[in-house]
């Protein structure tokens, strides 16, 4: 998935990620999949 957004590094990704939403993006899966 990062790659496909344009992240090089999916460490970076991550880091954006949970800095944005506050929890890093399997967690963010986890909790909103089955909404």
């Amino acid at each position: 998935m990062a790659e496909e957004l344009g992240y090089s590094d999916a460490g970076t990704f991550r880091h954006i990620f949970k800095k944005y939403y506050g929890m890093p993006p399997i967690d963010y899966r986890d909790r909103f999949l089955y909404l």
